[in-house]
This record gives C-alpha cells, sequence and structure tokens, in this order.
C-alpha cells in the first residue's frame, strides 16, 4: 500500500503519528525497516543512526521546513554543499569559545529570572516556571541574534502566545504540508490566524504568527543597523549573529528580507522553544524525586558556596551529578519529535540485507533512540539520572536529543551553558514544591504531539511551583 502512492503515507503522518509514541502503528509493522511512502524507508534501529546522521555528505529531505514554508532557514535546506555554505555563513557564533564571552551577559538574564521569582513569590502564591523558562532563554537567544532586548518576562500574554500550542488544534495537522507546494501551509496558517484576531479570538495564543512577525521586526532593525556609523545610539550594542550572517559571502538574495526572516524564525524559535521545554522537564522531574533534588542540591552547595554570586559555568561543567541531571533531562525531551531525513543522491545505502536506491528518502527518529531499553534498560521511561555515573561515557553516543553529525542543532552549545546555569541557579537558591492546588500532571509536561518540537496533552506547558529561599 505504502508503495502504491502518498495516500498511506498523509494519514499515517496526519492522523497516526500525530500523536507521540504510535505504538499501534509500530505493532501492525514490526521489523527495523519499514516502507512508508513510494520513496521513503523509516529505519529503527539506534547503531544504525550515526551511519545516516554521521558526518557524511547525504542531502536531506526538509519535511519539516515544507510544513512551514521556510526552506530557506538552514534546517530547511536539502543540498549538503547548500547547507554547509549557509552553515559557514554563521561562522563561529554557536561555538563554545565565542558564547563563553557572553556567560555575564547570560547570568544577567538569568538573575532577572531570579529577581522575578522573588517578586512574584512574595505574597505565597506560586509561580509559573514554564513561563520563565521560555520567557529567559528568549531574551538570551533574542540579544545574541540581533543585539536587541525585548523584555519577555514582561511582556507575559506575548511570552505566553510563542508557547502556546492550542492553535495547533485550529489549523490541523501539520504534517500534511510535506505533501503540498511549501507556500501553502505557511499561507494558511497566517491567514487563518489573521482572521481569527480580527475576529477578537486572541485566546489560544497565535504561536507562529506572534514569533514569525516578531522575528521579521528584529531583522529589519537589525539589517537597518548593520552598516550605521552610530550602532549604540540605535539600540545595536554587540556584533551579533545576523551580522556575522550579512557580512558572510552569500549571495545577496540570501540576505534579503523575506530569506533572512526564515533563518531568524527557525533560529531564534529553537533558541527559546528547545530549552524551555527541557527546563520545564528538568524541574517537573526534579520535584518528583525529592532525593535526586537533594542529591544535586548537596553538590551544588558544595561548589558554589555563595549564590549570591554568579555561578562559574566552568565550575558547573565538572559537577558530576548535575552533568547526569542535564542529559537524563535532554533525554526525556527530544528535540525533534517528528522522523528526520537523509538521502543519498548517487549511490546504494546498505542497511544489513537491505540495498536502499540512490535517491531513496531513508528517515529515523530521535525519540525511538532516546527511550530503547535495549539502551537504556527496562526503566528507559524513569528519570535516572545514576544511570550516566556508572558507564555514561558509553552512553554518550545515544544522547541524540540535538541529532549528530554535519547536521547536529547549531545551539548545542548554548542549549548546554543555559541549562545547567539556570537549573543550578535555581535548585541552589530556592526550595520548591509543586503547588498541590494547580493539579499539574505529565498532561502538561510530557511530550504528547508530535509536531517538530514537542506539544504536551494540554497544549500549553505549566509548571506553577511555591518558591522559599534557601537558608
Amino acid at each position: 500500500m505504502a508503495a502504491s502512492g502518498q495516500s498511506y503515507q498523509i494519514f499515517i503522518d496526519a492522523m497516526v503519528c500525530h500523536y507521540f509514541h504510535p505504538q499501534t502503528f509500530s505493532d501492525k509493522h514490526p521489523g527495523p525497516v519499514v516502507r512508508i511512502g513510494p520513496n521513503e524507508v523509516h529505519i529503527e534501529d539506534f547503531e544504525y543512526f550515526d551511519t545516516i546522521f554521521g558526518f557524511r555528505p547525504l542531502n536531506k529531505e526538509a519535511m519539516t521546513a515544507k510544513e512551514f514554508g521556510i526552506n530557506h532557514a538552514l534546517f530547511g535546506v536539502e543540498d549538503y554543499k547548500t547547507y554547509v555554505k549557509k552553515r559557514a555563513a554563521f561562522g563561529n557564533a554557536f561555538s563554545r569559545t565565542r558564547l563563553s564571552k557572553i556567560q555575564d551577559q547570560i547570568n544577567e538574564e538569568i538573575q532577572k529570572g531570579c529577581t522575578w521569582v522573588e517578586e512574584n513569590s512574595k505574597n505565597g502564591g506560586p509561580v509559573d516556571l514554564a513561563f520563565l523558562f521560555r520567557a529567559v532563554p528568549a531574551e538570551i537567544i533574542t540579544k545574541y541574534l540581533f543585539g536587541q532586548e525585548y523584555g519577555f518576562l514582561q511582556h507575559v500574554q506575548t511570552t505566553k502566545n510563542l508557547y502556546d500550542k492550542r492553535m495547533d488544534r485550529l489549523f490541523g495537522f501539520s504534517h500534511l504540508g510535506r505533501f503540498i507546494p511549501k507556500e501553502i501551509p505557511l499561507f494558511l496558517s497566517l491567514f487563518r490566524q489573521l482572521i481569527l484576531r480580527a475576529l477578537g479570538y486572541n485566546d489560544p495564543g497565535s504561536a507562529f504568527l506572534d514569533y514569525f512577525l516578531l522575528a521579521q521586526k528584529l531583522v529589519q532593525k537589525v539589517v537597518a543597523q548593520h552598516n550605521h556609523s552610530n550602532r549604540n545610539a540605535e539600540g545595536i550594542t554587540q556584533h551579533t549573529v545576523f551580522d556575522d550572517f550579512l557580512d558572510s559571502s552569500l549571495p545577496q538574495e540570501e540576505k534579503e528580507k523575506g530569506p533572512l526572516t526564515q533563518q531568524a524564525v527557525a533560529i531564534w524559535s529553537g533558541g527559546w522553544d528547545t530549552v524551555g521545554f527541557v527546563l520545564t522537564m528538568a524541574a517537573y522531574q526534579l520535584l518528583q524525586n525529592p532525593q535526586v533534588e537533594q542529591r544535586l542540591y548537596q553538590e551544588l552547595k558544595e561548589a558554589w558556596k555563595d549564590p549570591t554570586e554568579p555561578p562559574e559555568i566552568t565550575t558547573l561543567e565538572n559537577l558530576p551529578y548535575l552533568t547526569a541531571v542535564v542529559k537524563e533531562t535532554f533525554r526525556l525531551s527530544p528535540g525533534a519529535l517528528c522522523r528526520l531525513s537523509r538521502v543519498n543522491p548517487g549511490g546504494f545505502e546498505q542497511y544489513g540485507d537491505w540495498e536502499i536506491p540512490p535517491g531513496t528518502i531513508i528517515s529515523m527518529s530521535i525519540p525511538d533512540v532516546l527511550s530503547d531499553e535495549a539502551i537504556w534498560g527496562s526503566d528507559a521511561a524513569v528519570f535516572k539520572p545514576e544511570r550516566w555515573l556508572s558507564g555514561g561515557a558509553d552512553l554518550d553516543r545515544y544522547l541524540v536529543t540535538f541529532s549528530k553529525g554535519t547536521r547536529v542543532c547549531p545551539g548545542i552549545e548554548l542549549a548546554w551553558i543555559e541549562t545547567r546555569l539556570v537549573i543550578a541557579s535555581l535548585f541552589r537558591r530556592y526550595e520548591m514544591s509543586i503547588a498541590a492546588e494547580a493539579g499539574i500532571s505529565d498532561d502538561d509536561i510530557m511530550p504528547y504531539y508530535e509536531g517538530f518540537t514537542p506539544a504536551v496533552k494540554n497544549w500549553i506547558s505549566r509548571l506553577p511551583v511555591k518558591v522559599k529561599p534557601r537558608d
């Protein structure tokens, strides 16, 4: 049936795999290799992940970019050589060395977040960490990419709209965008949200519309000020990531408003959405497991004596239990729930006895690797940082939250830095407990709907907690 046309593939994408962990599909299609379309096979074998997603000059079938009509974005580039050129246009902007130079800036935004926690918990009421965990990374990435501050902690509704995914119910199954012309999904989603706003339907929030339009404004300002002789007077206070891109040798058409906005949407949203989900997951799991939280606190207390002073990332990187907590959180927080793909246009790919013809789309899924009991054991679904303390180095190769190889997520180093700093700052300084009256459950935290990035069953993450400063 899958070989005869795309109808079956559309059904699987839009109906079955719209939900995370589609066990019914796996049950009906046993075996590591499943043909899911006329020109696509899906392989479920964690040992093969390195082969397909390693450092090889393979093309990509940019399914997710087609969903949103942002094929100019880095993650939407299909041709390998073109991808390498576009990736090089960002220089070393996301390297460990470059990011270490903005640690003070990162700590400053985290401190603003801690101040927000203290001010909003004075009356004993709960504060929503899910909101905090989007606002702080959003401010960090906005300043780093565009050299501008927005004030996400103060613009509460705008920030909530960014991660409120209830609108997904209205514009349906984004997977269908893979099968129709690339401009249509973007046009329909934006048009539908504009109509709803005109009619006064501001709730649920229009997440994609909000960050698309905001990214467009930020890009326009960066371009306008790129060669300005008095940048500081215009609010541009540093050489930004997009200054690097504009200074690159890419053709001028890649630096026009449309392509630049697409780049901004992809990188900017990845800079707060993924990290925000990870941080919310970390806090939820720690607060659900007091013995884990206490062990983490004791390690932080010993290494970071004065919590009124900002921590050094080099100190935190050497803490084994904090590192284990971060790794285990990454394992439970796949950056992309949808399948990822590679294409060898000029040669056969060999998988066991299968010889896969040139041009065939070979797809694999990050969650398959991160939850495979053959790797992680029968308790793979359990939050267990201790698994990284004994034999953890052997498990590192399977921690594919950000993919691997040539097309690994460019923001992986920033995600590591932010996650370590935010988790350490909160759990060193505060005693926290989930507000019982809020009725928080896995439906507010765990991935449920399969979009490109995770969406929870209740569509918008919530994690209200009671906070008390530690002695």
